[in-house]
């Protein structure tokens, strides 16, 4: 219930912020291609998606447990950045990540 109340409170302040800025934003907007909107959508929603599955893990679930998988994260974004965006890990990184695994599989 409370992040339904969150995200309506944060979409009625996206509505005043673009009400307020509509000259500007029309402006900027007819410079985007339209995948890129749709990629947006589709971000927006997954999100929203993710954001329902964590709050009901953390309800019915183990808060130790969902908080170890959320530290995770930072793993996941590297691989993903290294796999897509072809960045290098260097030694620190794969240090960290290490230590992240590690860390989450002693807390489960």
């Amino acid at each position: 219930m409370i992040f339904v109340i969150g995200a309506l409170v944060y979409g009625i302040m996206t509505m005043f912020y673009i009400a307020h800025h509509q000259d500007h934003l029309s402006a900027q907007m007819e410079k985007l291609a339209v995948p890129l909107v749709i990629v947006l959508i589709f971000a927006s929603i997954l999100g929203f998606v993710a954001n329902m599955m964590y709050t009901g893990l953390i309800r019915h679930g183990q808060i130790a447990v969902v908080s170890a998988l959320t530290s995770t994260v930072p793993v996941f974004v590297s691989i993903i950045a290294f796999l897509v965006l072809g960045e290098a890990l260097n030694p620190k990184q794969l240090a960290g990540i290490g230590a992240i695994v590690g860390g989450t599989i002693l807390l489960s």
